[in-house]
């Protein structure tokens, strides 16, 4: 499985950083290192198995995900369990900001396609941020708009 993560997303030994990752982040790009820092302290690195479900109807999605690597199936279910596939998420990629919005039950169900790590952020911690940092807004209503659009 390769390991898709920016080179100042490593330390000097070359190994992930939580804090290079985020800064580096679409979503998170930009902010303040303060807040960078806040967001790291509350997160926390998983290491999912491969169809592992990271948040759905029965899993409440509490957090933000980043993906660090491994890819990750959005999918929708209907009334009769037939499986939709609606996005496919690989590293880089940023998921569960729409759960952070809208009340449960949510639609949306999060599985891994493969092996891979994702980093946890507590919606507490992103809607701190964001209280700071009028930025993280607008980046975060650009994440929901390109995956509303595409």
């Amino acid at each position: 499985m390769p390991e898709i993560v920016q080179a100042s997303a490593r330390s000097k030994a070359g190994r992930f950083t939580p804090a290079g990752f985020v800064a580096q982040s679409p979503v998170f790009r930009g902010l303040e290192p303060e807040a960078i820092s806040r967001i790291v302290r509350a997160a926390r690195k998983l290491h999912i198995a491969r169809g592992e479900v990271v948040y759905g109807r029965a899993a409440a999605c509490r957090h933000i995900y980043l993906i660090a690597t491994g890819y990750v199936a959005l999918s929708v279910h209907s009334d009769s369990e037939h499986e939709k596939i609606v996005e496919l998420l690989g590293p880089g990629a940023c998921l569960g900001v729409e759960n952070m919005l809208a009340p449960p039950p949510h639609s949306v169900v999060a599985t891994m396609l493969s092996e891979g790590v994702l980093l946890a952020i507590p919606h507490e911690a992103v809607l701190d941020a964001l209280a700071q940092s009028p930025r993280l807004g607008g980046a975060l209503l650009a994440d929901l708009a390109r995956r509303t659009l595409e």
